[in-house]
């Protein structure tokens, strides 16, 4: 990865929050990150990162999450959002959905 790739930026801030390890998704061919034995986090490509903010988070928050045009919804009661990546104030966002994804896919 380069340096200025988003995935490298936030590899090391989501791999310092507590209990998390990277190991490869689930869903794709790209490394992903658990928490608790739970994916929470996976790249698609370095512009596109997966983040699953549970249910309860989606609801306190999914009308100002619907107002960013860098999130997308998945269809149904998909616990997964998708968000682009293009600036560095991004992938400070990101990261504090990613928290938010952190917190609430920890057993306790």
């Amino acid at each position: 990865m380069a340096a200025n790739d988003p995935r490298k930026l936030l590899n090391s801030k989501i791999l310092a929050l507590a209990g998390v390890d990277s190991r490869k998704s689930k869903w794709g061919a790209h490394a992903a990150y658990f928490v608790d034995g739970r994916e929470f986090v996976h790249f698609h490509d370095r512009r596109e990162v997966d983040i699953r903010l549970t249910g309860r988070f989606q609801k306190l928050g999914r009308s100002k999450l619907k107002q960013d045009s860098r999130i997308e919804f998945r269809e149904g009661n998909s616990e997964w959002i998708t968000f682009s990546l293009s600036t560095q104030g991004d992938v400070e966002v990101a990261f504090q959905l990613i928290q938010l994804a952190w917190e609430g896919n920890r057993k306790g």
